[in-house]
């Protein structure tokens, strides 16, 4: 039995006592309760693609500086904001508790200063596709 199914059934026990009238009610409740869940969700979906559009935005802003900008960070991580580089360091988690530290969660991509380019990954799967 899946989990939804075993909250409908706990659900059926629990009404089951009472009236036509407090069923209703408590359906009713049910489907409020449903739709502002879908709203959140709805909402989180929403910022969470504005941040990777904000990340990319940034990420892509550094990768159109000039290569002498760029090359002037080899040798370490860098964090971008606003088309800056707000920060540097060699050990990349220093860098982002420091960046966490002082932004929260704002979308700042950490960069490696070696890159030349965005980087492509290529995610393999054990499944076959039929």
């Amino acid at each position: 039995m899946t989990t939804a199914e075993m909250i409908v059934e706990k659900v059926k026990e629990l009404v089951a006592p009472l009236g036509a009238e407090d069923r209703l009610r408590a359906i009713q409740a049910i489907a409020v309760m449903e739709a502002a869940g879908a709203g959140m969700r709805e909402k989180r979906r929403t910022a969470s693609k504005q941040r990777s559009d904000q990340m990319l935005q940034e990420q892509e802003g550094w990768f159109a500086q000039p290569s002498d900008v760029r090359q002037s960070f080899r040798g370490c991580f860098i964090a971008v904001r606003n088309g800056e580089v707000i920060d540097q360091d060699a050990d990349q988690s220093k860098l982002i508790q420091r960046v966490h530290t002082q932004f929260g969660d704002a979308p700042i991509p950490i960069l490696d200063g070696d890159w030349d380019e965005t980087p492509v990954y290529t995610f393999h799967s054990m499944h076959l596709d039929r």
